[in-house]
């Protein structure tokens, strides 16, 4: 992923954006590769384009503005970093004995766990994982993973 910070405040942001893309196809840097341009200095900026540039930040709009000055709109970032990193990632069920202490410590260590239910002496796992971890959960628990709703929809 390649995080393009950019003077907001800038006469010249937009040339030097051209520059920068310019630059990145002159190195070979594929167009499908990830990109989250950051608009920082919007501290500078007159109040309503500042508003203009942060309403779009919850509109998941091409660029993400921010004052690392203020630490305005560093929660946006944040937030898109995660959402890139993460869009891939797979959605799994799970259940373990309760008394699987092993194999709960190492499901903890190798997925996000977003949901955790207990019933009787079962635990009914929701989990994250990344596409590289599938081969793994599928070698540790033949049988017993499923694909999320929300998971399997997407494919």
């Amino acid at each position: 992923m390649i995080a393009h910070v950019r003077d907001a405040h800038h006469n010249e942001s937009e040339a030097q954006k051209a520059d920068v893309l310019k630059v990145l196809a002159e190195l070979g840097v594929p167009e499908s590769r990830p990109m989250i341009e950051i608009l920082n200095k919007i501290d500078l900026l007159p109040a309503e384009a500042r508003a203009g540039l942060l309403a779009g930040n919850q509109k998941d709009k091409w660029a993400v503005a921010v004052s690392a000055l203020t630490g305005e709109g560093l929660g946006a970032l944040s937030a898109r970093f995660e959402a890139e990193v993460t869009h891939d990632n797979i959605g799994l069920e799970l259940s373990l004995e309760a008394s699987d202490g092993a194999n709960l410590a190492w499901v903890y260590r190798h997925a996000e766990v977003t949901r955790r239910r207990e019933r009787g002496n079962r635990i009914a796992l929701s989990l994250r994982i990344s596409p590289q971890e599938m081969t793994r959960f599928q070698n540790r628990f033949p049988g017993k993973i499923k694909l999320s709703q929300t998971a399997a929809a997407r494919s």
